[in-house]
């Protein structure tokens, strides 16, 4: 696990040499929020105050606290990737996914993935004993690893050429990963290296200065461009009343504002939770699109611009979803719902677009949101229970039969209850 270096005269406590990596960055997120609240109270009573001096020094601090934070929630992103790569859990997930697959083509799959994941425990042993910046440019049998995950690149665009089929078995998303890999690292090393220079002036090319999320337009190349589109269609299941439309862009969340900082790590930290707790499920966290409260009362994304933010207008339900705002009856479902008090989610792209609305901005466009959600165990349910506030115990979810299974719903719902078990990621525009 990369460590963030603090002088030891600022350190309130000295981690055992039993500590655990994920105690280490648990320890790190509360020390930090802690001082980021003192801090806060001492430059408002600065500025009350008239003490310039004082304040700018504090907000100096906070800025080196909240790169300090990107970079644990980097770091964070970094093992989870390695660990994520190292369980072959995408593929498993893509086997599922796509169904039965021709021999050859298993074997061919199999084949690369287990190369992948030799290389992957051979740079995550080498970061482990290797410094903070020396880890990816570490040579290796006379190799860099940057080099060796762009080699991993190539043989997939070749697999994918050779055996031309669909991207239902997630090669994409693993093309993807190794990509984030490398951009998480390079920024952390960026982080670093300009803290190293500039002292309290840390900056960093991702942070969200603004205060908003920032969403990147995604170019049709992309992989996640590619994997999305590919998961919009194959889900916008058979309906004779609304036909497939056409996708104009993707946005992914790219950069995130303090409250986004703040949600991201909770999330990291209830992910962390339930993969402790349920060692052999690799399902936990799936993909899903929101339904209920998804209204877009601006007109986000229209102009096809390389970078967009949320707005902050009170009404516009999708935009509070992208600031990550969950705590208000905006985004959640009321009581009287079938399944009572919490968000609403599906795997059906078309149910999606049932419950996008445009308000009252004259859009051509229509809007899917895609989240990252951490459904744990589900409850699988088959009738309306308005009375819930949470999943029963045991479990973490809801996942309603559907009725050509005998349950009450036409397509996929499901439920979670609680803010932190979502993770805004794409928004999809698309037209009729």
């Amino acid at each position: 696990m990369l460590k963030v270096t603090i002088p030891a005269s600022r350190t309130s406590r000295t981690p055992s040499p039993n500590t655990s990596s994920n105690d280490m960055t648990n320890i790190g997120h509360a020390a930090f929020t802690g001082l980021q609240s003192t801090l806060c109270v001492i430059k408002d009573v600065a500025g009350n105050a008239g003490i310039p001096g004082l304040y700018a020094g504090i907000a100096g601090l906070e800025n080196i606290i909240s790169v300090s934070q990107q970079f644990l929630a980097n770091d964070e992103r970094i093992s989870s990737l390695l660990e994520r790569i190292m369980g072959l859990d995408i593929m498993l997930q893509g086997f599922q996914a796509g169904g039965a697959l021709p021999q050859q083509v298993y074997q061919r799959v199999a084949k690369l993935v287990l190369s992948w994941e030799n290389e992957a425990a051979k740079i995550s042993d080498l970061r482990d004993r290797s410094g903070i910046i020396k880890w990816f440019t570490a040579k290796r049998d006379e190799v860099i690893l940057e080099e060796i995950l762009d080699s991993i690149n190539q043989s997939i665009q070749d697999f994918l050429l050779e055996c031309a089929f669909n991207t239902e078995i997630g090669v994409h998303r693993l093309q993807h990963d190794i990509s984030e890999l490398k951009r998480l690292t390079n920024h952390n090393l960026t982080l670093l290296q300009a803290s190293n220079s500039t002292g309290l002036t840390v900056s960093s090319p991702n942070t969200a200065a603004s205060g908003k999320n920032i969403m990147k337009r995604l170019e049709p190349t992309d992989p996640v461009f590619l994997e999305v589109h590919s998961y919009f269609n194959d889900r916008w299941l058979r309906d004779p009343k609304l036909k497939r439309p056409t996708i104009k862009a993707i946005y992914q969340v790219s950069s995130w504002s303090d409250r986004g900082s703040s949600h991201l790590q909770k999330y990291s930290a209830y992910r962390s939770e339930l993969r402790k707790a349920l060692p052999d499920n690799r399902l936990i966290e799936e993909p899903l699109f929101h339904t209920h409260h998804a209204t877009r009362q601006c007109a986000l994304g229209d102009d096809l611009s390389e970078t967009i933010s949320p707005c902050y207008k009170a009404s516009c339900s999708l935009c509070h979803i992208l600031r990550c705002h969950f705590r208000d009856d905006l985004v959640r479902k009321s009581s009287k719902s079938m399944w009572g008090s919490g968000f609403y989610l599906t795997t059906a792209s078309n149910k999606a677009s049932y419950y996008s609305r445009n308000g009252d901005n004259h859009s051509p466009n229509q809007a899917a949101l895609l989240s990252k959600v951490l459904v744990g165990i589900p409850k699988l349910v088959s009738a309306r229970d308005s009375s819930l506030r949470a999943p029963p115990p045991g479990t973490h979810s809801i996942k309603a039969i559907t009725k050509d299974q005998g349950g009450a719903v036409k397509y996929s719902e499901r439920v979670v209850y609680r803010g932190d078990a979502i993770c805004p990621w794409v928004m999809i525009l698309y037209q009729f």
